[in-house]
């Protein structure tokens, strides 16, 4: 796990959109996916509860 995708994550939690986020860190929302998805398989569970589109 490294610092960027922990600021990555820190910033989707505080924003609850993974596009927003995105948008605030000048990133792709795949970019920002595919790093939450990387912290997720290194701790073995989910961070957020997906619901579609959004985060609750």
């Amino acid at each position: 796990m490294n610092l960027h995708a922990l600021r990555i994550f820190a910033k989707v939690a505080e924003t609850k959109s993974v596009t927003q986020t995105a948008d605030v860190l000048s990133l792709t929302q795949p970019a920002v996916t595919a790093q939450l998805r990387s912290i997720e398989r290194e701790i073995g569970f989910r961070l957020f509860k997906r619901n579609g589109r959004g985060l609750p």
